[in-house]
């Protein structure tokens, strides 16, 4: 809190209430002069006068205080934001510290912890102990959806503490807790959208369905790479002619291009399943054009507000990419090394 963030408070809920500095001093029984050093920035009240203070100006002593102890979306996002930038300067470890200093500070901001745990969930592989990382992960997200009262943040929080379950291969853990999720997607906001068009809201019609629909896309393309790999021979045509052609009426390059990556990386993995390597590779080098383009390598450059840091796709990319037992068909391919050398030569530029 800055020294004069209470006196502003002050000064400001005294005169929507139409008072003089001399007849709140009379009120609290204090002189003018101590009002006035407060609302100047020179001094704080007593601890003893903060309860009559918030009392009377109708308030709770914290926001007499300016303490905010839940942050609003565009801050939250601003801070994961700044996240992301961090990781191309400092250790991922020394990051996730700061992590938790937010997390410390804003103990009961469940959004603002959900979304920390997501970052750290989504660049835990970068950290000098993974394993920590996602155990401390599980203990956040665990809090959430024991105390939060949001469904759709509880939600959340359970599918990511599943996820950190499966990680450490804590597979009963995690199908409990995903079995409990199983369950269809009411169309509660179609209807809420139909009652707010007939009160004439308009805008909160438009607003909930809209949302509707973009919560919902996001669900189908994140499921759409998993698709493709679980796919027989008998269902690959499907994948690529289907899904092609909804990542194209959506434009996922435009709108989604990190779900788009993935799924060019998924055709590549079930054209290795199915042993054709021609496709396998043509899918590769998809992958690693948009992976070109969509990255930012110039530090200059405006970054968006992707989910995933550059390094940590880059990194991973070559790592899984040169790990993965279903590439081992294209070890004797020299367009397959080819690709990996241009990941490697990109990390590089990246890194600067």
């Amino acid at each position: 809190m800055h020294l004069n963030s209470m006196g502003e408070i002050i000064a400001k809920k005294r005169k929507e209430a139409g008072m003089t500095q001399a007849e709140l001093a009379e009120y609290i029984g204090i002189s003018k002069s101590a009002v006035s050093k407060w609302e100047s920035g020179y001094s704080l009240p007593d601890i003893s006068l903060l309860p009559v203070l918030a009392s009377f100006f109708d308030i709770s002593i914290d926001e007499l205080m300016g303490y905010q102890p839940q942050m609003n979306e565009r801050n939250i996002d601003a801070i994961y934001e700044k996240f992301l930038k961090s990781l191309s300067e400092l250790s991922a470890d020394t990051v996730f510290t700061e992590c938790r200093s937010y997390i410390s500070k804003y103990y009961f901001c469940w959004q603002l912890i959900l979304k920390i745990s997501q970052f750290m969930y989504n660049h835990y592989t970068m950290s000098t102990d993974p394993q920590e990382i996602l155990n401390e992960i599980i203990k956040y997200t665990k809090r959430i959806y024991e105390h939060c009262d949001d469904s759709i943040i509880t939600r959340e929080a359970k599918y990511l503490n599943a996820c950190c379950l499966i990680n450490l291969n804590e597979f009963d853990e995690a199908q409990t807790i995903l079995e409990g999720m199983n369950e269809l997607v009411t169309n509660a906001p179609v209807l809420l959208a139909f009652i707010y068009n007939e009160q004439d809201r308009k805008n909160d019609a438009n607003k909930i369905i809209t949302d509707f629909i973009k919560q919902n896309l996001k669900l189908i393309f994140s499921a759409i790479p998993s698709a493709c790999i679980y796919a027989n021979g008998t269902d690959s045509e499907f994948c690529i002619e289907k899904y092609s052609a909804f990542m194209e009426i959506f434009e996922a390059e435009k709108n989604y291009p990190e779900h788009l990556l993935r799924f060019y990386y998924a055709l590549s993995i079930m054209y290795c399943n199915i042993k054709n390597k021609e496709m396998a590779l043509e899918y590769l080098y998809k992958f690693i054009t948009l992976l070109e383009n969509k990255i930012p390598f110039n530090k200059k450059t405006k970054r968006n507000n992707n989910q995933f840091s550059n390094k940590m796709i880059l990194q991973t990319s070559i790592n899984y990419t040169e790990e993965n037992k279903t590439f081992s068909i294209l070890n004797d391919e020299e367009r397959y090394h080819e690709i990996i050398n241009k990941l490697k030569k990109l990390l590089e530029e990246y890194n600067g």
